[in-house]
């Protein structure tokens, strides 16, 4: 079945980056922020509930689980992942492991964050009922081409079988920092990072909504808004120094140098390939790439201590005129059409400001369409997921 005028399609992607990934969260809670002033909300809004489909790598998939498949605000990830970083960061291996960082301690902290939220630590990654999210991950054994994906919805394919802390695991398994991990009900060989292949998912993330769409009949078009965030600008010299010498071998013994090297011009060239695409297509409007452009090279991805200096890099970029005009143009899309009524942070539902005739609005839940004069849904519990207008949108410059 096609909506009328189109699908509701709005993509959030998030870079991998280490304790940097932070950043990402305070691009991110700058734009749920607009949004919560704009409808004059009395709390915190969910990024669940603005972004149909979510997706990341490494630290930015445990970001994107976080958000999508835990439905936190963006305040609680902030806590969760500050308190995640400190307890795996902060306490490094001997010179005697392979790697730098005790993945035990990683696991119990994701475990912990899983149990907080929704109760139970082993809950498993596939949820029907929430936000469309997956992380990139890679077999060991399998590395280059397309990563696996992890999701929390079906394809009409076999899922990969796993639970929220083992996905959050493979998608961090980067080489030198922690060791690959292999899922306790599937079959089949490790996973690791998907930084090494594609640290910004942006054209994953794109390639997976379509398909997606797709094939549940509904008509693939461009998505209404995507938004990129990554976690500053990367050098290859810093990804070195992250490494440490100690640690600049993988579990093979081979020289991980080509993988930093990639993982440091991957983000920067898939975002310059994504914008002239939307370009061409006379849609650069529907497409946001935030990433601070100074001070974050200082930064290794494991110095959490340096909290304070990444949030300090972040506001000066986001203080810029050209970011905040572009944010407020990325959040006119994001608001496109208005949520009548939001879960939020502390309550249940809020309800937005602004009205919208029911003959604009067309709801579509588990493939069947039904009139909805009074509500409008996200892609949240008890909601349906696409919202379609009978008039293509035009943003007024």
């Amino acid at each position: 079945m096609e909506h009328q005028g189109g699908l509701r399609m709005n993509l959030l992607s998030l870079d991998g980056g280490g304790i940097r990934g932070l950043s990402s969260l305070f691009i991110l809670q700058n734009v749920m922020e607009k949004i919560r002033f704009i409808h004059d909300l009395s709390a915190e809004p969910l990024p669940c509930n603005y972004f149909d489909m979510i997706c990341g790598t490494s630290t930015g998939g445990i970001i994107a689980l976080m958000l999508g498949r835990l439905r936190m605000s963006v305040t609680e990830c902030i806590a969760a992942y500050l308190t995640m970083s400190e307890k795996v960061f902060g306490q490094p291996q001997d010179f005697t492991k392979r790697e730098k960082f005790d993945p035990q301690a990683l696991e119990e902290a994701i475990k912990t964050a899983v149990e907080q939220k929704i109760g139970d630590p082993d809950a498993p990654l596939q949820d029907a009922t929430g936000c469309k999210t997956f992380v990139c991950a890679y077999e060991s054994k399998a590395l280059g081409g397309s990563p696996v994906l992890l999701r929390t919805y079906q394809t009409g394919s076999a899922p990969i079988s796993c639970t929220i802390w083992e996905a959050a695991r493979a998608t961090s398994a980067a080489p030198t920092f922690f060791p690959p991990i292999k899922f306790g009900s599937q079959t089949g060989g490790d996973f690791i990072d998907g930084g090494i292949g594609c640290n910004n998912p942006t054209k994953v993330l794109i390639k997976e909504a379509k398909s997606y769409y797709r094939m549940k009949a509904y008509k693939a078009t461009q998505p209404t808004c995507l938004v990129s965030i990554g976690t500053g600008q990367k050098d290859l010299i810093q990804l070195h120094r992250a490494a440490s010498i100690f640690w600049f071998k993988d579990r093979s013994g081979l020289s991980i140098a080509p993988a930093l090297g990639k993982i440091a011009t991957d983000c920067e060239n898939t975002h310059d390939e994504v914008f002239l695409t939307y370009l061409e297509n006379d849609a650069r409007d529907r497409y946001y790439r935030f990433n601070v452009p100074q001070g974050m090279q200082e930064i290794l991805l494991d110095e959490w201590r340096k909290k304070d200096d990444i949030k300090a890099y972040t506001d000066k970029y986001l203080r810029l005129n050209q970011t905040e005009q572009e944010l407020l143009d990325c959040v006119k899309y994001l608001n496109y059409p208005p949520p009548r009524v939001l879960e939020t942070q502390g309550s249940q539902y809020q309800s937005g400001q602004e009205r919208l005739s029911p003959q604009r609005l067309q709801i579509t839940q588990g493939g069947s369409s039904f009139q909805a004069p009074n509500l409008v849904f996200g892609s949240s519990q008890l909601q349906g997921n696409f919202v379609g207008l009978e008039q293509p949108l035009s943003r007024q410059r």
